[in-house]
């Protein structure tokens, strides 16, 4: 090969890496621009953020007032996190937040107590304090001039849109309720659901799934009973659920895949109360007392594909109450999507399913109006 062949070909190939770089480098600034719309579309407050702090019994909380565009006094939206350690910011909550403030709707948020710069000590169970810090949450926006007293709604979101109806009973003082794949029915019938999800994801099917599922059912509703009359304890239905742990444990106390969950029965009712004990008082918990109580416009949004949240249980007694006797009450299902309602092909919508993001703001307008 003469020099010049290979001169050409070095040239060739310095070119080739140069517009190589140069298309990936565009790819990279287009990937960034993408971003930086994205946080200005979706994860930055469209409205005037604040940060707050105001008292929940001895505990001080801490939250975000953000105020949309205009004059007040403002209608204003409080979320009510779901499970677990949840911050009062985070691009989730911006989403939310936004679908409200473009709509003339303030938001607050708050640390949940235990977490961020919130007080207190974060327990997974406490929902007496879960339910007294988002009765102050309403108490505190009562206190402020530029909010619309009679204008203030709850955004329950799962574990918080199980709650939120006991808020809106206890202070008298909610015009609306929103709620993403917030439970409709008690905390065994939704905790059951979860249970069962579980073991199927550790690999039970047939008869031994249903039967761990019916024997925990019965063990958790009769201790239940037995809370509220003592004299149940070791009475004839105590010994019953007894017959039916050991019957359980003979035919399935092998298992392998049974052996490797955490929440086993051990061999008696007395076993499993301690696991009972542990949940409360979650698991006296059902909203549909408070429900029924409300005469206010509630929106309650399902997943179709929710492992969490029964989906098909909530919607039967929501359809139910609103035949009976509260017209008030909407629900829809949006389908194909789990129990966050997030998916990569909804990232135009901050992550959030359309059907979700795009109704909450416009819903909570109108009824407030």
């Amino acid at each position: 090969m003469s020099d010049s062949d290979q001169a050409g070909k070095k040239s060739k190939f310095r070119k080739f890496i140069k517009y190589s770089f140069i298309g990936l480098g565009s790819i990279v600034a287009l990937f960034i621009a993408l971003a930086i719309c994205g946080y200005l579309v979706f994860f930055r407050f469209h409205g005037d953020v604040e940060k707050i702090f105001f008292e929940s019994g001895e505990v001080t909380m801490s939250g975000l007032f953000v105020k949309p565009e205009g004059a007040g006094p403002f209608p204003v939206v409080i979320l009510l996190h779901g499970s677990g350690r949840s911050p009062g910011d985070g691009p989730p909550v911006r989403t939310m937040a936004n679908a409200f403030l473009k709509e003339g709707i303030g938001f607050l948020s708050y640390d949940k107590r235990g977490v961020g710069l919130s007080g207190g000590t974060f327990k997974h169970n406490a929902y007496d304090e879960f339910i007294e810090d988002g009765n102050n949450a309403v108490r505190y926006l009562k206190s402020r001039d530029d909010v619309n007293h009679e204008a203030i709604g709850l955004l329950g979101s799962s574990e918080g849109g199980w709650l939120a109806p006991k808020i809106a009973a206890d202070t008298n003082s909610i015009a609306f309720i929103v709620n993403r794949v917030g439970p409709a029915v008690s905390w065994i019938d939704t905790n059951q659901w979860e249970f069962r999800h579980d073991l199927i994801d550790a690999g039970l099917t047939g008869e031994i799934l249903e039967d761990a599922v019916r024997v925990r059912g019965n063990a958790f509703r009769f201790l239940l009973k037995a809370e509220a009359d003592p004299s149940l304890v070791d009475s004839e239905g105590w010994r019953q659920i007894d017959s039916e742990i050991a019957a359980f444990d003979q035919t399935y106390g092998k298992n392998e895949v049974w052996l490797n969950q955490a929440t086993r029965y051990g061999q008696k009712l007395a076993d499993l109360e301690k696991l009972y004990k542990s949940l409360t008082p979650a698991i006296r918990y059902d909203p549909q007392p408070y429900i029924e109580q409300l005469d206010i416009p509630m929106l309650y949004i399902y997943a179709e594909n929710d492992r969490n949240v029964p989906t098909a249980d909530c919607v039967e007694y929501l359809e139910g109450l609103q035949e009976r006797s509260h017209p008030n009450i909407e629900f829809d299902v949006i389908p194909g999507v789990g129990h966050t309602m997030m998916s990569p092909a909804a990232m135009l919508e901050g992550g959030y399913d359309p059907a979700f993001i795009r109704v909450i703001g416009p819903w909570a307008a109108e009824k407030i109006k």
